[in-house]
């Protein structure tokens, strides 16, 4: 399996990890780059799981809104990555909005969050119905964290199976939470 998605995705399977669901994905990303002095940025609204691991995992949890027509405050978002912010919660594309954070903007998150030493969790688990991914930049941004599942467009949920791409380091220290 981990050759297989490697192949799909143009990576090798060290970038990888399967995890139990996109959910486990993200509570091993909470523990690995967080602790309870932590600030994380998140959309609002968005995906349930990331409200649960914030107050689970005691963080300070700043939530970046959509207005009524559903456009996001993106100067808010980028103003508010600062050297307390440890990690960025983005699904792209995000639910239950449905709306897309354009390359353009991904790669102005990644800079703003690498020059302030955050990570960049981008859940991608909506990739199937749309095509665009920000694996292109997984080798200029250590620091950039990539979430899939089966659950989605692949259909299988009951398989409750996920995998974390990311830079080789990463993914070894993501191993420790297994």
């Amino acid at each position: 399996i981990y050759d297989l998605l490697a192949r799909l995705n143009g990576l090798r399977r060290e970038n990888i990890m399967i995890t139990a669901g996109s959910d486990i994905g993200i509570r091993h990303c909470f523990e690995l780059f967080t602790n309870s002095n932590s600030k994380v940025l998140t959309l609002s609204p968005t995906f349930g799981m990331y409200d649960v691991y914030s107050k689970l995992f005691k963080v300070n949890q700043i939530k970046i809104n959509y207005d009524k027509n559903l456009i996001l405050d993106f100067n808010k978002l980028i103003n508010s990555i600062d050297k307390k912010t440890n990690l960025i919660m983005l699904a792209n594309p995000n639910s239950p909005t449905g709306t897309i954070i354009s390359e353009e903007n991904i790669l102005k998150i990644l800079k703003k969050a690498k020059s302030k030493n955050c990570y960049v969790v981008i859940d991608e688990a909506y990739f199937g119905f749309y095509k665009n991914s920000s694996i292109k930049f997984l080798k200029r941004f250590k620091n950039l964290i990539i979430l899939r599942t089966f659950s989605k467009a692949i259909g299988m949920a009951g398989i409750r199976a996920g995998y974390i791409i990311s830079d080789t380091k990463n993914i070894k220290r993501l191993y420790s939470f297994r």
